[in-house]
């Protein structure tokens, strides 16, 4: 009978045990920030897109405005980058000018239709930057054509929304860890 007959484990048995475990650890840990990481993005993609939908339901709801063609015909900006709420056209389209300068509270008192609809743009701003910081949009509008042979395209308004997100590359053997700024756009089409 051998005298010395082993119970429990070796020394190297346990660190190569805990190697395993580690290197398992680790895996999970990479897994877990770069599923955090995909997370969030997605969340701001969603809330973009619910302010972008937000927007066309006011546009729609003031028809006396945007479906008859009131809108600046040039492409227009609400806010910019210092979260100041204004509404600039890179052309000096009278119209944007005309939007930007009233500062009418239709929650308060009744309304026109232009009035109603620089409140509805500065509010829906107002809302996106404090959702997602440092957004900018851009909204371009199209008067709707009329022709005796082709049927009839109603107005439409694009709006662009445009925020930059970070993105982190995965912990993979040899790669260091970087966190680099990306732009990312959504883009609506509305027909009113």
């Amino acid at each position: 009978m051998n005298l010395f007959r082993s119970r429990g484990f070796s020394l190297m048995e346990v660190l190569v045990a805990v190697v395993v475990i580690s290197v398992g650890l680790l895996g999970m840990v990479a897994l877990q920030a770069d599923t955090e990481g995909t997370t969030t993005d997605a969340s701001i993609e969603s809330i973009v897109a619910m302010e972008a939908q937000s927007l066309a339901a006011a546009m729609t709801a003031n028809t006396n405005y945007w479906a008859a063609g009131l809108f600046p015909l040039a492409p227009f900006t609400v806010g910019d980058a210092t979260g100041t709420v204004t509404i600039s056209s890179v052309t000096g389209d009278a119209r944007a000018t005309s939007l930007n300068s009233d500062n009418t509270d239709c929650t308060a008192t009744a309304c026109s239709s232009e009035q109603m609809a620089s409140y509805d743009l500065k509010t829906w701003e107002a809302n996106l930057s404090k959702q997602v910081p440092g957004a900018s949009s851009t909204i371009s509008c199209a008067v709707a054509t009329v022709s005796a042979t082709a049927a009839e395209q109603p107005s439409q308004c694009t709006i662009q929304i445009t925020w930059t997100v970070k993105a982190t590359a995965a912990l993979n053997a040899g790669t260091a860890r970087s966190v680099a700024a990306s732009t990312s756009t959504y883009t609506l089409v509305e027909a009113l």
